[in-house]
């Protein structure tokens, strides 16, 4: 979660246990963006603003707020939420939903397990030739490079030849994005989400942004099919 004050800041401690310095503080209850939380002392960690960690009547943190050191009535409140995209991007309507197995079917589950297509840039990495995006809170603040050969029509995130071209990922299609974290669960972000104009900035090959279809299946025709092997599961290779 970035500092509004500072971008440059990222607040990373971001659990709902109350911080160390916050323990036996006694706090007055404030109303803040309408909502009723307790405020703590502040953060001596940060240098860059006053931060003042919030919580709720269970004593669960659930934002933060941020003085300017030159201007206190300056002043912004970020809030934490169950969607980790969400929190990042300060937008409400986030889902939580299932993991991204269930979108495939169950032999091409078996086999990306028996060799090792496990995390989101593996999974990413099969799906690079055809229209599915697998895309992790860490891609939206930096982009991922791909590397993509003519001659043997190839696309990675690694070097693959000595004629690589190099360019930002793209998004073929809106719809077939899937925002997934680090234990693979699928989040689902509102329609007017701002996580598509961050994603589209760097992508020259699509001009309209499309409305994600919810709970999409993952698009994998079983043809266009890469060699055994060399790039993973054919089921996961759409086509284009």
């Amino acid at each position: 979660m970035n500092s509004i004050l500072d971008p440059n800041v990222v607040y990373e401690d971001i659990s709902a246990d109350v911080t160390e310095h916050d323990i036996d503080v006694v706090s007055d209850l404030w109303n803040m963006d309408g909502r009723d939380v307790y405020r703590g002392s502040r953060d001596p960690r940060y240098t860059h603003a006053n931060v003042y960690w919030l919580y709720n009547e269970s004593l669960s943190r659930v934002g933060l707020c941020e003085h300017s050191l030159r201007d206190h009535a300056q002043f912004h409140i970020l809030w934490l939420y169950e969607s980790e995209f969400a929190t990042f991007l300060q937008e409400e309507g986030w889902e939580v939903a299932t993991d991204i197995w269930s979108k495939i079917p169950k032999h091409v589950y078996e086999r990306c397990f028996s060799e090792g297509f496990t995390t989101p840039e593996k999974l990413l990495e099969l799906c690079l030739n055809g229209p599915s995006r697998i895309v992790t809170l860490e891609m939206i603040r930096s982009i991922p490079t791909i590397y993509s050969c003519d001659d043997c029509k190839q696309k990675s995130l690694k070097p693959i030849c000595v004629s690589n071209q190099m360019r930002p990922l793209d998004f073929p299609q809106k719809e077939k994005v899937f925002f997934i974290d680090l234990d693979m669960v699928i989040h689902i972000p509102p329609t007017d989400s701002r996580v598509f104009t961050r994603l589209l900035q760097h992508d020259d090959s699509s001009l309209q942004v499309q409305v994600l279809e919810r709970q999409a299946p993952l698009h994998m025709p079983p043809h266009a099919a890469p060699p055994p092997h060399q790039t993973g599961p054919a089921e996961l290779q759409a086509q284009a």
